[in-house]
């Protein structure tokens, strides 16, 4: 369902106004996976919340409002983690609705023989063992869901997760062509032929597919495809111009902070005295989420002891929408004022190198 809500965005939170009982607060630390694709009319984000079976869905106008939810939230170009959707019900949801109808309107259907038909005993009795059975349907149905959960739609960055009727099946993107939704499935069109898996419309219990939900999964999985086939928005990607500014391997952590401290107090907006990097290149790479932890905590230190503008309120947004823990706590102890606790933390704090496990 579309309405014209209103995105107030902050670091490490997007808040949904004007939307009715949808208003909510959305922070960068609950979302799970999260994937963008163009659609008719702007472009969609798909957020996956731990603490939700289903999706959010946030249609922006254009694709510079995407990316201030995605900078807002720690979404890098390419989305991250996984999103799933629940196709399908269990088998005894239809027993489990009519037992939840029966439960419920059991005692009116009492007090209304009580109050208008007190000599027929008898029909009071059959509504109190249909409130009975209505109750074991529901719990039968309950612990059905628990024990036979129904097999989800999955996304990550392998490829697409579906059930078939042969099983479980992993479809990677760059093979497939089309997504189409049909009432009572999905179907992948990939190089090795139809891929189908089944999906049950959207039922009041919350099981199922909603007609909205399906549209949103076939964007995001057609948009994915075409992004492995080449064809999507390509990312603009300044990280190999700061490589200078990594640690390395023989560097001492007090003296790589040193070194980056002196380069930020030489740094005057427009770049570094005698070398080619800039400062939107500084900014771009502490802004990118997919940035090497490593090198984003470089560019982060450089940055905290620079005249920049607001650096310090950049540096405070890309800790609070960095999802990785371990990353999250090497830029808190690489940007921190303490030269000499910050150079003890590092060893603990710092994430693998690269070219090691």
């Amino acid at each position: 369902m579309k309405s014209d809500a209103e995105l107030v965005t902050g670091p490490g939170w997007v808040e949904v106004r004007r939307a009715g009982l949808r208003d909510q607060r959305i922070r960068a630390k609950d979302i799970v996976g999260a994937s963008t694709a163009e659609v008719e009319g702007g472009v969609l984000l798909t957020l996956a919340h731990k603490a939700r079976r289903t999706p959010i869905l946030l249609e922006v106008a254009t694709e510079d409002d995407a990316e201030v939810v995605r900078r807002a939230l720690g979404i890098g170009h390419g989305g991250f983690g996984a999103l799933s959707w629940q196709a399908t019900r269990t088998g005894l949801t239809t027993w489990g609705i009519l037992g939840r109808i029966a439960w419920a309107v059991g005692p009116f259907v009492i007090l209304a023989l009580k109050q208008f038909a007190p000599s027929v005993k008898f029909l009071g009795v059959f509504a109190l063992l249909g409130m009975m059975l209505g109750l074991v349907l529901t719990f039968v149905d309950w612990f059905s869901g628990l024990a036979l959960p129904a097999p989800p739609i999955g996304m990550d960055a392998r490829g697409v997760t579906v059930w078939t009727k042969a099983g479980w099946s992993l479809v990677p993107y760059a093979e497939i062509g089309d997504v189409r939704v049909e009432p009572d499935r999905i179907v992948l069109e990939t190089s090795r032929g139809e891929v189908a898996t089944e999906r049950s419309r959207f039922a009041w219990n919350g099981e199922g597919l909603s007609d909205e939900d399906a549209r949103a999964l076939a964007a995001q999985v057609t948009s994915a495809a075409r992004r492995a086939r080449g064809q999507g928005r390509p990312k603009d990607d300044r990280a190999s111009q700061l490589e200078t500014l990594r640690r390395r391997d023989d560097e001492p952590a007090r003296e790589w902070l040193l070194r980056l401290d002196a380069l930020g107090r030489t740094l005057d907006g427009g770049g570094y005295r005698g070398t080619s990097l800039d400062t939107k290149d500084l900014l771009s790479v502490l802004d990118d989420p997919e940035a090497d932890p490593a090198l984003r905590a470089g560019v982060a230190r450089v940055l905290r002891s620079s005249a920049v503008p607001d650096a310090k309120i950049r540096i405070d947004a890309a800790v609070a929408t960095t999802h990785d823990e371990q990353a999250a706590r090497f830029l808190r102890v690489a940007t921190g004022d303490d030269l000499d606790a910050a150079a003890f933390e590092i060893g603990s704090a710092e994430p693998a190198r690269r070219g090691r496990t």
